[in-house]
């Protein structure tokens, strides 16, 4: 609200009013809240706790390495890849889904 980017997102999910990461009920309520389907579905984190919630919704994980956790932390807790900086995040998300669910 601060900055005045509420009109950016489609949902807003946090720890109060779901369970806290790595649960999957942030993911299932922004699901459910925006009629998004699993499959096409990628949740994008730069902690160990976002991969785990992506991996227990049962969406794919992509972590971001300029976050808090390193890279091999995000990757073995199942990211399906990691990016290195922002244009790398969006060639990532440019890539069909099937091969999302398939690395995930």
């Amino acid at each position: 609200k601060r900055f005045d980017l509420s009109d950016c997102f489609e949902t807003i999910q946090t720890a109060d009013d779901a369970p806290s990461k790595p649960h999957p009920g942030m993911i299932e309520r922004a699901l459910a809240e925006t009629g998004a389907h699993v499959a096409t579905t990628v949740m994008i984190g730069d902690t160990s706790f976002d991969m785990e919630m992506a991996r227990n919704a049962g969406v794919g994980g992509l972590g971001v390495a300029w976050g808090y956790h390193p890279p091999e932390h995000l990757s073995s807790s199942g990211a399906f890849a990691i990016a290195d900086d922002y244009p790398h995040l969006m060639r990532l998300l440019e890539q069909p889904h099937s091969s999302r669910a398939a690395a995930s």
